[in-house]
């Protein structure tokens, strides 16, 4: 039962939510351009994206140990006010090495989304706890649209990126303020379930962060007979639309001339059609994939289209064919983040399904580490547009995985 407390609550932390991820939707899109205009390479620019992956993952035992001590509301405060102070600061700089420190900096901290959703897990009982994460996914949703398409407004007055970094950084401090004054006293420690249980483990346990060395230990227990081609597809999905989004401003102006606030209204549009695709998903299953029980189809399908969509933005010399192009990117991506997550799902079992949530949170963290450098080395040997290329042969390759999945009952027991 959810009291009214509770219910005040969840409002707040979807309120907080909201503002987190606007805050990084302000600021992420016009980094790259800023930090080529600094003198910063294709290749050093992945690099600070990668690093910043790589700092997440080794910083979330630190962290999430440290809530254990002082309380899931108090950390979340304190990581707030240091992630506000450093994307303030974020802007007033312009050495690409004190930028390294400050992305540095918020890696470590930067661990919301576990903490709001460790939040949810301490406060709400299970069968409430779907719907307010599809609440969340929803708001994230919102939030990444209207992100870029305001600051790409801001960005094109004089001084807009120290004005976005600056806003950004208010809007990370006015989520402590909120956490500090709206989030109940229950937030502050994480009770154990009983009093044996504090007696027995000696405090309460940990939030899920992945240890750096969890990372690749998980990635070797999974049974890769039964999970080794959705692991190889998820992966390939994420590198493909990692690399299709680096440099992404940089791209289309030096392409088409695009200024940052029509940028801004291109992201927009996209996360609007990815939104749009996700509620209709359940009417395309039903529809068009209602035998397709091993999820080939839907995957081949989605990873073909994902291909051709990539090869078209590669030779659009028009700017609206290539608008036409990611459209269809994006419907085929979100069909490939709710299929893979089903695929996934349904394969664990009851007694492993903790582990293999980890596992594919790994398999995610490798690709953002991996993607982002890796886009920057073939754009600086290759050129700007070389990007679209690259997410394309990934792409291929999961439609290669995707043709050597087995629907035959025999070959797959």
């Amino acid at each position: 039962m959810v009291t009214n407390t509770k219910v005040s609550d969840i409002r707040w932390i979807y309120l907080v939510t909201f503002l987190d991820f606007f805050a990084v939707g302000l600021i992420l899109p016009s980094m790259s351009m800023h930090l080529n205009k600094l003198g910063a390479s294709f290749s050093t620019i992945g690099a600070i994206s990668s690093i910043y992956a790589a700092t997440q993952l080794i910083s979330g035992p630190l962290i999430g140990s440290w809530s254990d001590r002082i309380g899931r509301k108090n950390i979340f405060i304190v990581s707030c006010l240091i992630i506000g102070v450093c994307y303030t600061l974020f802007g007033m700089v312009e050495s690409i090495f004190l930028m390294l420190i400050l992305r540095v900096t918020i890696g470590v901290f930067k661990h919301s989304q576990v903490m709001i959703q460790a939040l949810i897990t301490d406060l709400y009982p299970k069968e409430n706890q779907s719907v307010m994460f599809g609440n969340l996914k929803s708001i994230t949703g919102l939030s990444f649209a209207l992100g870029p398409l305001i600051a790409g407004h801001m960005t094109e007055i004089e001084d807009g990126f120290i004005l976005t970094c600056f806003i950004s950084g208010i809007l990370f401090i006015i989520n402590a303020v909120i956490a500090h004054y709206c989030f109940g006293d229950k937030l502050i420690c994480r009770e154990s379930k009983t009093p044996e249980e504090t007696k027995k483990n000696g405090k309460p346990k940990k939030l899920p962060f992945k240890k750096f060395n969890e990372v690749i230990s998980s990635l070797g227990e999974i049974n890769w007979r039964v999970f080794g081609n959705a692991f190889a597809l998820k992966f390939m999905a994420e590198v493909a639309a990692i690399a299709f989004y680096a440099n992404y401003n940089v791209r289309i102006k030096r392409r088409f001339g695009i200024s940052p606030k029509i940028a801004g209204y291109t992201i927009a549009y996209q996360s609007f059609i990815g939104i749009t695709t996700g509620i209709l998903i359940g009417r395309i299953k039903t529809k068009f994939y209602k035998e397709d029980i091993w999820y080939k189809k839907r995957n081949l399908h989605a990873f073909t289209m994902m291909t051709v969509s990539f090869i078209c933005t590669y030779f659009s010399t028009y700017f609206f064919l290539y608008m036409v192009s990611t459209t269809f990117f994006k419907i085929a991506d979100m069909i490939l983040r709710v299929t893979l997550t089903e695929m996934i799902v349904e394969k664990a079992s009851a007694t492993n399904q903790g582990s293999i949530a980890g596992s594919t949170e790994s398999v995610g963290s490798l690709a953002r580490m991996i993607a982002p450098l890796s886009t920057g080395i073939v754009e600086d040997i290759c050129g700007i547009n070389s990007a679209n290329l690259l997410s394309a042969a990934v792409s291929l390759c999961g439609v290669y995985i995707c043709s050597k999945i087995s629907t035959r009952r025999s070959e797959r027991n």
